[in-house]
């Protein structure tokens, strides 16, 4: 996927963490395909997103 290894172990906790399926690959990999095409290939910018998401779920969750 052209992804570097930190950024794939940011994925798999982010996914393991915040998915309530769990760990499937077809998700993992397209949120993967999403991230690259997203440009998402540092640590750093792979934690923002994740804040970002992360964020946008709880205030939506709150509503």
């Amino acid at each position: 996927m052209g992804l570097k290894d930190g950024v794939i172990n940011v994925l798999l906790d982010y996914v393991e963490i915040f998915s309530r399926i769990g760990m499937v690959h077809p998700l993992v990999r397209e949120m993967g395909k999403n991230w690259h095409k997203e440009n998402i290939l540092t640590v750093e910018k792979a934690m923002v997103f994740v804040r970002e998401e992360h964020k946008k779920y709880k205030e939506s969750s709150e509503k």
